[in-house]
Formats: C-alpha cells, structure tokens, sequence
C-alpha cells in the first residue's frame, strides 16, 4: 500500500519503521507495567533489555522461515512465503526472558503475567506495517467488507484485509487482558488469579487462537490437512501446551 516514505533524498520502508515503533512502544509499557512489582529496578530493567535481545534475534532468525517452510508448506500460486517473524519475535522474547529467569533467580511468571499484554500491543503495532507492506494480506472476496489493496508483488483486487483483521484482534486482545488486571486490582480486591502464570497462559492462547482464525482468510494459507494448514497445526499445539499448563497450574493452585 505505502511500502516506502519518501523524505526529501531518503526513502524510509515503512515496514522496519513501524516494527521498530512497535518494539519501541512495548518495551516502554512492559516496563511500566512491571514497576508495582517488588523487584528491584535495576533488575526489571536487565530482564527487559534481556528479552529485546532476544526479540531482536528472533527478528533475524525470522527470515529463515521462508527457506524452510518451502519444503513444509507449498506456498499459495499469489503469495509470498512470511517468515513469521513475529512469533519468531515472541520466541526470542520467551527464550531470553526464561534464560534470564533461571541465571539470576528472577520472577519470571510474576512479571509474564503482568507484562504479556503488551506482546499483544506490539503484535497489533506491527500489523499497520504488514498492512503498508501489502504482506500477509488476504485472499480475494467478493464480501461486502472486502478492501481493495494490493499484495506484496503490487496486484490489485479486493481481498479480505487480514492485516487489519488482525491488528483489531491483537489490540482487543490487548486492551481485554489490561482491563482484566486492572479491574482485579482496582474493585477485586481479594479476588485472585487460580495461580502465578494463568494471566501468561491466557496471553499465549488468545494470540495464537487470533492467528488459527485469521489463516483461514490470508492469502498464504495453503491446506496441508483438511481446511488446516501447517500454521493452523501450529496455533492447535501453542493452544494445547497454554490448555495443559492451565490445568497444571490449578491443580497446584496456589493463587495471589
């Protein structure tokens, strides 16, 4: 759509633009978010810059994706292979936060559970930059709320617009979580979460469930098993290893 701003001599990708804005802004809430928590500042903000480091290298390793998924998933005849780099970022982003975690004895489900919202915000964030990209956009319709856009090679038609679908979702996923804190901490006093890490568990869920729906509309979805593919597969697993560590968590149920 806008894939490139022109600035007097310079033209800025507004896809990197945006993708750093986005990192830029959920780093900023996620440490708003954890300052109430009684850890030492200095420690928040190591733990922080920890899990950027580890965003970051999910953002490079990212691209591999489309090297790979060549030979897992044959790619649709009007799309482009995605690199998933965003769940790549969450990847480098959990990785690094649990490596934190476990070398300096750090609450790490503590601060998840405060903080996993803003993956959500960042998510949604990004999404404008798929959307000015024209990537991972959707397949052609002739629904009434289709867009007319174009994709990554520059061809026009009306599709379902999937980057927009998505960032609302994200961003309700977001502004549902925060609500729910803030309402048990503000009017629920007493009332507490089943256990430490069900708020994380939740996040992880709602994102990859936006996801599973979303596919069935994007261009790059292409059927492995029955109307599922690869990614749908992928999303099911997330949702079942967030559902079992659910019910692990209750059954230890030690609420705060």
């Amino acid at each position: 759509m806008f894939p490139t701003v022109v600035v007097g001599a310079w033209q800025v990708g507004v896809y990197p633009v945006v993708y750093a804005l986005a990192f830029v802004i959920a780093a900023a809430v996620a440490y708003v978010r954890l300052l109430p928590l009684p850890i030492p500042r200095r420690e928040l903000e190591s733990f922080i810059l920890w899990c950027l480091a580890g965003a970051v290298a999910g953002l490079v390793v990212g691209p591999v994706w489309s090297a790979v998924s060549g030979f897992v998933q044959p790619a649709a005849p009007d799309a482009h292979p995605e690199p998933m780099r965003i769940y790549f970022v969450g990847a480098g982003l959990l990785l690094a936060g649990l490596l934190y975690a476990r070398l300096r004895h750090f609450p790490f489900l503590l601060a998840a559970d405060r903080a996993c919202c803003v993956f959500a915000l960042g998510y949604a964030i990004a999404r404008i930059g798929c959307f000015a990209a024209g990537c991972c956009g959707g397949k052609p319709t002739d629904a009434f709320w289709g867009m007319y856009m174009p994709d990554e090679a520059g061809v026009w038609a009306v599709r379902y617009p999937t980057q927009i679908m998505s960032g609302v979702l994200q961003l309700a996923t977001f502004v549902g979580l925060f609500l729910y804190d803030w309402q048990r901490g503000r009017w629920r006093k007493g009332r507490n979460y089943p256990f430490v890490g069900f708020v994380f568990l939740l996040a992880v869920m709602l994102v990859a469930g936006e996801r599973f729906l979303v596919e069935f509309f994007r261009a790059d979805s292409v059927a492995v098993w029955g109307a599922l593919s690869v990614i749908h597969l992928g999303m099911v697993g997330i949702m079942g290893v967030a559902a079992l560590g659910m019910v692990v968590g209750m059954r230890g149920r030690r609420s705060y």
